[in-house]
């Protein structure tokens, strides 16, 4: 199934348990009816029954994703630790997700959503739907009211939060590659397969994701900020779009590293633009680009006067040995190459040892013949 597939199933799980209400002991669980405020449910029940009687906001999150693909997918989606078990402290389900880096602010439609009080994390719920305002959710161990956050409600809700809302403490963004295979390509678009960097592309803008390029049918919104993996690339009236799991985007409000089917790199950024003839520094980092607007790497490189080497990465080689066509060079730690000078390297398996580097910025073997100058320093010959 693909990642929206797999949230619609969710989705539908979710819908089915609105007006489910907590009992006040063990009977009468798999009913809606009332039943007492206890924090007696049927989702601790089937998660953990020791924890009957706790908070259950976190066992009902949890457990629309168990009666989907099973308890244990489950926990590895909320990147529950190996050896440890559900829990119903949302601070420790929270610190599970920031520790693997899925927790921010931007809300994604499949996320939990984290609401605080003054002092910590108090409550999540599973977000439905995502506007460029609102947020909506179906949460359990909560109350009616659009707006506002029940902690320890008895019952399972729809609601609607605005993203402004100051007591929201962050989305966690839950794994959904293990159970979503990747959107098959469309046969139907003429497209070029495209990849991009780990960090993938980052959104500059909210952008709606649709069925088709241009006018197909908005599916869901992506936030600014959130980075997506690219699977191709096509254009339509002269404008680009990008495909992406669950649909396309437009290319204009994006910005990052893409590879073409030619294995060549080059970055976009916001307006489809591009550094040609020229350098960008990216996040840190300094990298050229050749006429065509793709990475130079893997070659020579005059770079203000000075000889350099840009490495696979398209980063400068620093302090570091370089082979070039079976030919050996030294960057030195400012990245110029040595040449026409004798200096010491160290290395962990033979420690300090003197090289010759020639006009040429080659490494000298062989026999080294010398001369000096007028004032008697030593030159190569």
């Amino acid at each position: 199934m693909t990642r929206q597939e797999a949230i619609d199933k969710v989705a539908a799980i979710a819908k089915a348990e609105v007006g489910y209400m907590e009992k006040n002991k063990g009977q009468n669980l798999y009913t809606h009816t009332p039943g007492g405020d206890g924090n007696y449910t049927k989702y601790w029940a089937d998660l953990k029954p020791s924890y009957q009687g706790s908070a259950w906001c976190n066992a009902w999150c949890m457990w629309i994703l168990y009666k989907a693909f099973g308890k244990e997918i489950a926990k590895k989606m909320t990147y529950i630790p190996n050896g440890q078990d559900f829990s119903y402290y949302t601070p420790t389900t929270a610190g599970w997700f920031k520790a693997n880096k899925a927790f921010d602010m931007n809300p994604l439609v499949g996320d939990f959503i984290y609401f605080k009080n003054s002092t910590r994390i108090c409550h999540i719920e599973w977000v439905y739907r995502v506007t460029t305002t609102t947020v909506y959710t179906y949460g359990g161990n909560t109350s009616p009211g659009d707006g506002k956050v029940y902690p320890n409600g008895g019952m399972v809700c729809m609601k609607a939060y605005p993203r402004s809302l100051s007591r929201i403490a962050g989305y966690g963004h839950i794994n959904w590659d293990l159970v979503a295979d990747s959107t098959p390509i469309d046969t139907n678009i003429k497209m070029d397969i495209i990849k991009s960097g780990v960090e993938g592309l980052k959104l500059t803008a909210n952008l709606n994701i649709r069925k088709a390029p241009k006018d197909g049918e908005v599916v869901r919104t992506a936030v600014a900020g959130f980075k997506v993996k690219p699977l191709g690339k096509t254009y339509v009236d002269g404008e680009p779009w990008i495909k992406i799991d669950g649909g396309w985007i437009s290319g204009k409000y994006v910005e990052g590293w893409i590879q073409e089917p030619n294995n060549k790199w080059w970055y976009v950024n916001a307006g489809w633009k591009y550094t040609t003839n020229g350098s960008q520094v990216i996040d840190g980092e300094t990298y050229y680009f050749d006429k065509d607007g793709y990475m130079r790497s893997n070659e020579l490189m005059e770079i203000k006067g000075v000889m350099m080497y840009l490495k696979s990465s398209g980063t400068v080689a620093k302090k570091e040995w370089v082979e070039l066509k079976n030919t050996w060079y030294y960057a030195k730690e400012n990245g110029e190459l040595a040449r026409n000078e004798f200096i010491f390297i160290e290395s962990p398996a033979y420690g300090k040892e003197l090289y010759c580097f020639d006009n040429d910025y080659r490494m000298v073997t062989g026999t080294i013949t010398l001369t000096s100058n007028s004032r008697g320093a030593l030159i190569l010959k």
